[in-house]
């Protein structure tokens, strides 16, 4: 029973986080418009490099998506799971961090890797949904 239980929440978490992703890939061209709208006079005066700003995001990305990768990675125990799990936790731990110059570009450029994070998150969770729902 309790093996059930697991794999049920496993499922819900999952495909809440597949919403969030969903989500943000429903909304990526308004954002994409926005910034390309943007002139280099109007960048936002926010420090990036704060600690509580660096806190949010790394809590953030720990809750929507390193948990998925571990939990992913324990459940299948397959060397090709870890081995993926561990390229897109480098990446999204990359695009986290602050960076000291928010040019138009650099926050293009971040985009871009958010919009590829959202894909490959959308296409590993479908795959391990699928994975555990044959098993």
């Amino acid at each position: 029973m309790a093996g059930v239980f697991d794999e049920f929440l496993i499922m819900l978490y999952c495909l809440v986080v597949l919403w969030l992703n969903l989500g943000y890939l429903h909304d990526q061209p308004e954002e994409a418009r926005g910034i390309a709208e943007l002139s280099p006079a109007e960048d936002l005066a926010i420090k990036q490099d704060s600690i509580p700003l660096l806190t949010l995001s790394l809590a953030f990305n720990f809750s929507r998506r390193w948990l998925f990768y571990m939990l992913a990675s324990i459940v299948t125990g397959n060397l090709l799971v870890k081995a993926l799990s561990v390229a897109l936790f480098a990446v999204s731990l990359h695009n986290s961090m602050p960076q000291q110059k928010t040019s138009v570009w650099k926050r293009k450029r971040k985009r871009d890797l958010r919009l590829f994070l959202a894909i490959a998150d959308a296409f590993f969770i479908t795959g391990f949904l699928i994975w555990l729902i044959w098993t």
